[in-house]
């Protein structure tokens, strides 16, 4: 149903401007980096900063997958379940960071020297989780909601075995922090390749999607996530101190990531919602089309029926009429509703001296199953004798029993009149 169709897209005009908007953006941001490198000394510590900024990215997290795993339910596909289960890993993580992250060193807690291990990790999770949906485009994965319930545990045990591998063996691991809250090198150099690489793979496989043409429009604000988790992070790595304004962007950086990805869920959505509403109203206009001109039709082939100069019928297997045309009135006298409603008139119709053999003949042609033609003398309403000639038709089911009877009553009494006038005269 989402073939061919890109809301996001538009003309190519805004689309290039949106991607100098974009690179204006991200030079002004790498401007504002430069500016704080010169302030070195000057840093913002905020109490209780890792909370504050992690905690919208933790229910963002789990609320945006939640809304994936939603998705998958109507599309089946690998996209939706990826990222999904990826962004659920990374709001873990990021729990995981907010507990191992004391804001001061006099707070009690873990050493904070392992506290960006979790940092980067949530990155390098939501990184992964979006080249992996854009990769894999709309692959379908076929899941149930009890397998859909595996791998959210399968994610929770993941981030439990990496919160507690790390716990295990942070006297083992180098510390990412140094005094006064500056990264390590070695900090740089990890979170440069572990999350810098994964952010590139996903920034160029979303690009690919944004297009749009693949008829995904959550595809096409993939990359823009992308972009805005990698300005934020490089940025903190080219100016690593804690409580700097890069630290600060960078963990705000995720959550807005995020709200990209939940635009692109409701610009779907009110897609779906417009689309639907588009064929609900072309159905609709359709629909009255049909029954004008089925009304239409009715009215030609009643007036057809009502201008034969005969009698138009159909009658069940038992030969009660459903259906008998103005004609009969005209010719016999009898009214259509009597036709319908009283089963007795079809025999009392037929003339005394030829009612057993008539109804001999019609009884015939509804067993044999074969459209049948014969004259019969009928008596009128007024007591006239009218001849008419009977034709017919037999309507069969698809297991050969008789499921209707149609036919036609002519008016013969001139023909035979003009008949027994030559046989006189001869």
């Amino acid at each position: 149903m989402l073939r061919n169709v890109d809301w996001t897209r538009g003309p190519e005009g805004p689309r290039s401007v949106l991607t100098v908007l974009l690179a204006l953006s991200g030079l002004v941001y790498f401007g504002v980096v430069t500016l704080t490198s010169v302030l070195a000394p000057y840093r913002f510590a905020i109490p209780y900063a890792v909370p504050i900024f992690d905690t919208p990215f933790v229910l963002a997290a789990i609320g945006v997958g939640y809304l994936c795993w939603e998705r998958h339910r109507v599309r089946q596909d690998v996209r939706s379940a990826s990222l999904g289960g990826a962004l659920w890993l990374a709001g873990l993580l990021g729990v995981a960071h907010i507990l191992a992250q004391p804001d001061y060193s006099s707070t009690l807690g873990v050493n904070p020297g392992i506290a960006p291990y979790f940092f980067f990790l949530s990155y390098l999770a939501g990184f992964v989780g979006v080249a992996l949906a854009a990769s894999l485009a709309d692959r379908p994965l076929p899941l149930s909601d009890r397998a859909r319930l595996r791998i959210a545990a399968a994610a929770l045990g993941l981030s439990v075995v990496i919160v507690v591998a790390v716990w295990a063996i942070r006297p083992l691991l180098p510390s990412l922090v140094m005094k006064p809250g500056r990264l390590t090198p070695f900090a740089i150099l990890a979170g440069a390749l572990s999350a810098g690489l994964a952010g590139v793979w996903a920034l160029a496989a979303g690009r690919k999607r944004a297009s749009g043409r693949d008829g995904d429009v959550l595809a096409a604000f993939l990359p823009l996530a992308a972009f805005i988790w990698l300005l934020g992070l490089t940025g903190f790595l080219l100016w690593p101190f804690r409580y700097g304004l890069p630290w600060y962007i960078a963990g705000l950086a995720r959550p807005v990531g995020l709200g990209v990805i939940l635009v692109g869920l409701m610009r779907e959505q009110i897609w779906l919602y417009r689309e639907i509403i588009s064929k609900n109203r072309d159905l609709t206009a359709r629909e009255v089309m049909a029954r004008a001109e089925a009304a239409a039709s009715e009215r030609r082939f009643a007036g057809l029926v009502q201008d034969l100069d005969a009698v138009v019928w159909e009658a069940d297997a038992t030969w009660r009429f459903s259906f008998v045309s103005d004609r009969a009135e005209a010719i016999l006298g009898y009214p259509v509703a009597l036709w319908l409603a009283d089963p007795q008139l079809f025999e009392r119709h037929i003339h005394p001296d030829d009612r057993e053999g008539t109804l001999t003949l019609f009884r015939e042609a509804a067993a044999r199953g074969r459209n049948s033609s014969f004259e019969y003398r009928a008596v009128a309403a007024d007591a006239r004798t009218v001849w008419l000639r009977a034709m017919v038709h037999v309507v069969q089911d698809a297991h050969g029993r008789v499921e209707k009877l149609r036919g036609l009553m002519v008016d013969v009494s001139e023909r035979r009149q003009l008949e027994d006038e030559l046989r006189q005269a001869q």
